[in-house]
């Protein structure tokens, strides 16, 4: 019980799984084509998504021009980082949104950026 009033101070969202009393995030990861990625690029996008309320991750694929960002469905949306993204490079689309964990079961995590770094119990 601390652990979890430790969670929500600290501003990560939960949603109440009611069947067996777990609460757990619902994450997705929303890809955008960012023309013309850079590092640079990459390190300006990074610094506001910092700012995006419910934003958990982000991640750069300069061969496929693509910038990956994890978020807490609770917190914003797709559109919401779209907007934040769109801020720094105008030329950025949303190409697709994948739910990565759901309450009550886990989904497969192989392509999700967090993948090795994930605190979630398996």
């Amino acid at each position: 019980m601390i652990a979890v009033a430790i969670l929500v101070a600290a501003g990560v969202g939960f949603t109440e799984d009611l069947a067996d009393g777990r609460a757990e995030r619902i994450l997705h990861v929303a890809t955008f084509k960012v023309p013309d990625l850079s590092q640079r690029l990459a390190k300006a996008i990074s610094k506001v998504l910092a700012k995006e309320p419910g934003v958990v991750s982000g991640k750069s694929d300069f061969q496929k021009e693509s910038f990956s960002v994890t978020f807490d469905a609770g917190k914003t949306d797709p559109q919401g980082v779209l907007k934040m993204i769109s801020g720094v490079t105008p030329n950025a689309q949303l190409e697709k949104v994948e739910q990565t964990q759901k309450q009550g079961r886990e989904l497969d995590c192989g392509n999700c950026p967090r993948r090795n770094n994930c605190t979630k119990s398996r």
